[in-house]
């Protein structure tokens, strides 16, 4: 089907194969293509082959948002290169309609041997705008970036993040018919990557169609309505990114597969409740995953991002063998306004570790700003307490 026959934002693939030629070891120059040789004229035209993607079909209409879990090198970045018509695929069809904007990886788009400036009004360009219209809006995408003391530098010179946050901001910015995000936002600081996450979503409110790769499942749920499961280059399951995130993390977490630790831990914070207020109760949904039944305690700890948490919680738990469900409630938070990150661990009854100490997750906490304390003194927690002072007569 052509593009033309498709409205602007729409994606269809229709029974997609592709595959890789498999690396051979390194060899005297020539020799890996003889042996290729022979095998063509001896009939054999598999071997030597990888499939990585097999027989994907699925179509995302105008507007909506869509979403792939797997695990790496299950074909999530080959598919959103082939409906940017980046690779072609080796049988079936890809079909893209309209404008498309996309963050594939660090450098997708930006061309190192010229300045930030430059790369903003080449994109432009690239997707049909004016120079005129490029100058108009490109303040807006350079500010966006945060890049303006360093926007008429080679690229070359930037950062791996301010590369990134370059990229988002074009491919956001020019009023895209299809956005396509793969991982890259994970190279940005936290700050840029709340920043990427409000604008996809002011970018979706505005009727772009949304495919979006990341090993985030939260930020998948976050951002999509709809999510894929690819699992060796077909689809596992589709539907609601609820259903697919749970079917994804029941089978990963179940089977422990190149885990050297006897438990692994996943969180996800309440759905719909984007924060909580002081005073208020935060729910985190808890999910331990164990190598056999046993007899343990988690430590969970809060912290504003460092590892050293401010406050711990323990409890003593039992595990089954496999998948575990808890929800952590944490009542009458006396926190102020703070972002902080959620930390936890697991225990044996004897108190040896079986995960490390990790972190799972960030949330907000939304009331009164704490005053600044005194000069030359380091406040070390964000606890809110109720207090009053009175004078004695």
């Amino acid at each position: 089907m052509s593009p033309d026959a498709l409205a602007p934002g729409s994606v269809r693939i229709d029974h997609l194969w592709k595959r890789f030629r498999i690396d051979d070891p390194p060899q005297r120059y020539g020799v890996a293509e003889m042996r290729r040789l022979k095998k063509l004229l001896a009939g054999d035209h598999l071997s030597g082959w990888r499939w990585v993607l097999r027989d994907i079909s699925l179509q995302v209409e105008p507007g909506e948002t869509l979403g792939f879990v797997g695990i790496n090198g299950s074909g999530k970045s080959t598919l959103l290169k082939i409906a940017a018509g980046l690779v072609h695929p080796y049988a079936g069809s890809a079909t893209s309609s309209g404008r498309i904007g996309s963050l594939m990886d660090v450098q997708a788009g930006i061309q190192s041997d010229l300045t930030g400036r430059e790369n903003v009004l080449l994109y432009g360009r690239m997707l049909g705008y004016s120079m005129r219209q490029m100058r108009e809006i490109a303040d807006e995408i350079i500010e966006f970036a945060g890049i303006e003391d360093a926007v008429d530098r080679l690229v070359k010179h930037y950062s791996s993040g301010m590369s990134v946050r370059l990229g988002f901001s074009i491919a956001s910015h020019l009023e895209p018919d299809i956005l396509i995000v793969d991982e890259a936002l994970a190279v940005g600081d936290a700050d840029f990557r709340l920043k990427c996450m409000k604008r996809m979503r002011e970018v979706v409110d505005g009727g772009t169609t949304l495919l979006y790769v990341s090993h985030g499942l939260e930020s998948i749920q976050a951002m999509c309505k709809k999510a894929v499961w690819l699992d060796g280059g077909v689809i596992r399951s589709a539907g609601t990114s609820a259903d697919v995130v749970a079917a994804y993390r029941e089978a990963t977490m179940g089977a422990i597969i190149d885990s050297d630790e006897e438990v692994v831990l996943e969180a996800e914070a309440e759905r719909g409740v984007g924060y909580s207020k002081t005073g208020g109760s935060k729910n985190i949904s808890l999910f331990v995953a164990s190598r056999t039944e046993r007899a343990a305690e988690i430590t969970i700890g809060l912290s504003l991002g460092e590892v050293d948490p401010f406050v711990t919680m323990n409890h003593h738990v039992q595990l089954k063998p496999g998948p575990n469900h808890f929800t952590l409630t944490m009542h009458d938070l006396p926190l102020a306004q703070s972002r902080l990150r959620l930390w936890a661990t697991v225990n044996d009854s004897a108190g040896i570790a079986l995960c490390s100490w990790q972190p799972l997750l960030w949330f907000r906490v939304m009331g009164d700003e704490l005053p600044p304390p005194p000069r030359g003194v380091s406040r070390m927690a964000p606890i809110w307490i109720r207090s009053s002072l009175a004078p004695v007569s």
